[in-house]
């Protein structure tokens, strides 16, 4: 009698397992491609909008994000650093995150040096909005 509960639930735990590992490709690309829309949505420049702003000088506005932004130096290291208001920088160069979707990247001016400090600029979404925390010189 025990060999046999023991038999089927070994049967039933196997069945479980197949049908989770059937199912997960499905599960992964759903919610993956759910997660890319969303992205596509709000978040990136185009490539034309971008280059349209490559060489542009901007400085800190005060945004409600501006603590989370922060920059970061090209150093080894990849030290962090909080922006500060008025701070001036130039967009230097874009980054590819989704099919004709770019970040904006910023160079500050301080400090200048071997290992320059930047910072990622999205078009819209919940942090790191161009328009909103940077006024275009």
């Amino acid at each position: 009698m025990m060999r046999l509960k023991l038999f089927i639930l070994s049967f039933v735990v196997l069945f479980m397992i197949s049908a989770a590992i059937i199912a997960l490709p499905y599960v992964l690309h759903h919610d993956f491609i759910a997660q890319i829309s969303l992205i596509s949505q709000d978040r990136g420049f185009t490539k034309e909008e971008a280059k349209a702003k490559i060489g542009r000088r901007v400085r800190v506005v005060n945004c409600s994000s501006l603590k989370l932004i922060g920059k970061r130096k090209d150093d080894p290291e990849g030290r962090w650093m909080d922006l500060v208001i008025g701070e001036k920088g130039t967009v230097r160069r874009m980054e590819k995150i989704a099919p004709n979707e770019y970040f904006l990247i910023v160079y500050w001016d301080k400090p200048k040096g071997k290992y320059p400090y930047r910072s990622y600029y999205r078009k819209s979404g919940q942090f790191s909005v161009y328009h909103e925390c940077l006024a275009q010189e």
